[in-house]
């Protein structure tokens, strides 16, 4: 990972990464032995080139990613069965330029809008 921009830790031995510069989200599974921590870095999804994923969320075995590049949007991928779905673009009524997301208990999407300056 060159360029990473969001993280989020789904469990105490389980992180997510972001990278803008391989376009790419990553997973690290944290290994603790008692003496040190000791990081394993798999590749979890490949966005589209130029792609700018600037906020993550989970929500089971659901990953949100937040993709503020011009063709982004939020795209939700099914860690268990690898698929992914773009739910909405940027530039949309429903937001200018997506950025940071999180998923509420009920299962509602929260996001800001770098553009906008909303939320």
């Amino acid at each position: 990972m060159k360029t990473p921009l969001a993280l989020i830790a789904e469990a105490s031995d389980l992180l997510m990464v972001s990278d803008s510069h391989s376009h790419s989200i990553y997973k690290v599974c944290i290994n603790n032995n008692g003496a040190f921590l000791k990081g394993t870095v798999s590749l979890l999804m490949k966005l589209p080139e130029g792609a700018q994923p600037m906020g993550l969320a989970f929500d089971g075995n659901i990953v949100y990613v937040a993709d503020s590049s011009s063709n982004g949007g939020i795209t939700k991928f099914n860690s268990s069965t690898s698929e992914s779905q773009m739910i909405v673009r940027n530039g949309t009524q429903f937001c200018h330029t997506f950025h940071g997301l999180n998923v509420s208990s009920d299962g509602s999407i929260i996001f800001t809008d770098r553009t906008s300056h909303v939320v």
